[in-house]
Order: structure tokens, then sequence, then C-alpha cells
């Protein structure tokens, strides 16, 4: 028995299967969009570089939901709040811009913004900027902020969850803040006193899958130092859940999934069949691992139909197909088979 899957779909379904970008229109963050996430165990990133698989099936949930919101505030402005926190963006062209934010005790405002992201993003890109602020803490003292923002797509590769499913198509984003602080009385001269600064190290791991907006999961380690020496470190980790899931309407990302799921189903052999050929008949007996919508032709070189026979079966064995060939010119012929999208292709003689 012979098959022989056209070309051009193969290579579809392999170019899609690689194509991993984080993009604007599937990933940036949307005003409306409400989601949980579940605090876990914190885990240590993994290797960098391509083709790499991280083992995240053991992880320890612990009882915390965290509640993700973004929407319009004013001028424009892209709202985040997370954990009494609120979070100020911008998008603007090709990037995602972070213009400050505010807590209970801490209210700040980037006269040179971080830059988040670039759209589109892909393995191997990285973008490095300066930033800096000013703003309040508890209103009563004046707080700098600055230092600079490091963005690196460095790793993609195939992510075991929590459930034990393993996801492909995934993209880990390193992001690494190092941030210098300084605080003054309101009445104290703006000028920087060196020996009081403090200085904060974050590194952000965000797994991007492909079809979905929001990382999957990510974490978070923070350390404090007070003029350079250390003082403290905040660790913490997150993914994003099934049910958290579901709270997002993502039309793009909806129709990225049933593209993978299609271009799947074209790569997976779910039909087992067996060709035979008499004088005057062909005949198919097959069985089906999956339910399918089977196509079958018969046509000659120059593009005739000589024979056409469409079903739809339930997985099962015990399945026949059968075509009237006694009455076919001399020639050659081929029988064309669409199963589900995933072609296969007989050819036989009519003598």
């Amino acid at each position: 028995m012979k098959k022989l899957l056209i070309s051009a779909i193969a290579m579809f379904a392999c170019d899609l299967s690689q194509a991993q970008t984080i993009s604007s229109a599937a990933n940036a963050p949307r005003s409306g969009d409400n989601y949980q996430l579940k605090q876990v165990q914190f885990f240590p990133p993994g290797d960098e570089g391509e083709n790499v698989v991280w083992d995240f099936s053991n992880l320890d949930p612990y009882d915390t939901d965290i509640n993700r919101e973004f929407f319009w505030g004013q001028d424009s402005m892209l709202i985040r709040t997370e954990q009494e926190q609120l979070t100020k963006y911008v998008l603007k062209e090709d990037s995602l811009l972070c213009m400050g934010y505010e807590n209970r005790l801490t209210s700040m405002s980037f006269s040179k913004p971080m830059v988040m992201m670039t759209y589109p993003y892909s393995y191997g890109n990285s973008i490095s900027n300066p930033y800096e602020g000013i703003g309040d803490y508890c209103k009563r003292l004046i707080l700098k902020n600055g230092g600079t923002l490091i963005v690196e797509a460095d790793a993609k590769g195939t992510i075991i969850n929590h459930e034990g499913d393993s996801i492909r198509n995934v993209i880990r984003v390193h992001t690494t803040r190092l941030n210098s602080v300084s605080m003054h009385a309101l009445s104290d001269t703006l000028l920087v006193d060196d020996s009081r600064m403090k200085q904060e190290i974050e590194d952000h791991y965000a797994w991007y899958v492909r079809g979905y907006r929001y990382p999957m999961y990510e974490t978070s380690s923070i350390s404090f130092y007070d003029n350079m020496q250390p003082v403290s470190c905040i660790q913490k980790a997150y993914y994003y859940d099934n049910e958290g899931i579901a709270l997002v309407k993502d039309e793009a990302n909806e129709k990225i999934q049933k593209e993978d799921i299609l271009a799947q189903n074209m790569n997976v052999d779910i039909i087992k069949y067996e060709f035979h050929k008499t004088a005057s008949s062909i005949t198919l007996d097959y069985s089906l691992d999956q339910n399918a919508n089977i196509l079958a032709l018969i046509c000659n070189s120059r593009g005739i139909l000589f024979g056409r026979n469409s079903t739809r079966q339930a997985a099962g064995t015990g399945y026949q197909m059968k075509f009237d060939i006694a009455h076919l010119p001399k020639g050659e012929y081929i029988l064309y088979i669409n199963v589900n999208g995933k072609i296969y292709n007989e050819k036989f003689f009519v003598k």
C-alpha cells in the first residue's frame, strides 16, 4: 500500500507548528480582560536556547489566587490592577510602554518609560533601554527611580504542564530590571545622595504559548540592596490555569488554536486502509481511529473526474468504499482520498 501526502499541506503544517511569534494582535494586553493566576512554589527557570523542555508537572499550588484586570484609564492609559498595585501602560505603534505605577505607599511616573515589548517578537530578539522616573513615598518623600530594562526572548521549546500534558510552541521571555532608588524629604535638594541609594534587581520569566494571549507561567525574583549590600529577596511564581483562560474571550487566539488543531489532524494518520483492485472494481477497506469526513475521487492525468464518494464515519472498523471501473477507458488513474484534510493517493491502471 502506497501513501503519498501532498507536499504543500505537509509544508504548511510544519511551518505552522514552528511559527510561534508574540504579536500585537494575539498577545498585546486588552482593556476588559480579567483573569486569575494560581500562585505556586517558586521554581528555577531552566535552560535557554532551542528545543528546551520545561517540566512543570510537579509544582505545588498555594491557596492563593491572583486577579489581574486591564481597563482604559485617563489619557489613553491602559491600566493593569493586581495585588493592590496599579500599573500604567501605553500601546504606541509597535511597542508596549510602562508609564508608571501606584500602590498603597508609592506613586511613580516615568519620564523615560520602560519598553516592555515590541511587536512582533520572536526567539532571539532582545531590547535594552534606560528608564527613569520620579514619584513619592507616602506623599512625604520624593522618590526617584532609574536604571535599565533588558527584555530577551531567550528560549523556545515545550512545556509539560501541571496536568502532565505536553504543550509545544512556547517562547520564554526573560526581563531583567536593574533599578536604583533614592528618597528625599520634600524640603531636600533634588541632588542625589549616593550614600542613601538603594538598588533592586528583578529577574522575570514569562512563558508564552501559541494560541494564548497572556503568559501561561511566570516567575519573579526581586533582590533588594541598601548601598549595594544585600537586604532581602522576594520570589514568586504563577500559572494561568484553564479556569482563568476561560474568562478571556479572545477570537484572535481561538482562531490560532483551531488552525493548530487542523494542522495537527492533518499530520496524524487516523485511517488504516487496504486498497484492492479487480478488473471491474476498486475497493477501499478501512478503519478509523477518530470520527472523520472522507472524500474519495477517481480522476485521470488530465483532471477529468470519473467517480466521487463522500461520507462521514464514526471511529470504528469494518468500513468499505467501492467504485465500479468496468466501463472506464484504458489508461492511468488516481484514487484521491481526503481524510479530515490529510491526503492519500493510490495510482492504478485500467487495461
